[in-house]
């Protein structure tokens, strides 16, 4: 199988196209066909070497597709269902704890840009059968960003209202009284 990787080095001019074994599955683990991935800025400057990822690493954070195997422990999988992946794994409550970001996909562990993925069932999202891969492929980081942005930043409550301007994921919020 194809991954994109950054070797030899940091910058653009070091991605290559790589072929690797298609991944094993683990106990607690989902093998996913990707059917798309979409790029992010952070994915760039992983690429050149701002986090200082240790190299060779396969890039990406952000991929959809479909289950293809799941290991004997997973319980929320099964073969057939659509998924996205979840950029900060640990990430499952409302809190985003500084432990989680030890674990994001495509900076500090290897990314998603293959043709197929391993992952801890903790790293997926079901997605409805009406969005595109496509469409979830833009949605970890994007979703990830605003979640922190509405609820952990801003504190949005019941009853306020919320405007947001400008293309992407990292448009400008503005919040304000619903009253």
């Amino acid at each position: 199988m194809r991954t994109i990787t950054v070797e030899n080095g940091y910058g653009l001019d070091h991605i290559t196209i790589t072929e690797n074994p298609i991944p094993e599955v683990g106990e607690h683990e989902v093998l996913v066909k990707v059917h798309a991935v979409s790029l992010n800025q952070l994915d760039i400057m992983v690429a050149e070497g701002i986090f200082g990822t240790p190299l060779p690493h396969v890039l990406g954070s952000d991929a959809a597709g479909v289950v293809v195997q799941v290991g004997h422990s997973v319980k929320h999988f099964a073969a057939g269902d659509r998924v996205c992946t979840h950029f900060i794994q640990g990430w499952q409550d409302v809190q985003l704890k500084d432990e989680y970001l030890k674990h994001r996909l495509g900076t500090d562990v290897n990314g998603v840009f293959a043709e197929y993925i391993s992952l801890s069932e903790q790293a997926l999202v079901k997605i409805p059968d009406r969005m595109s891969f496509a469409e979830a492929s833009t949605l970890p980081i994007a979703a990830l960003v605003a979640w922190e942005a509405v609820v952990n930043t801003i504190q949005i409550r019941p009853g306020q209202s919320l405007l947001i301007q400008g293309p992407g994921g990292a448009s400008f919020l503005h919040c304000r009284s619903g009253k």
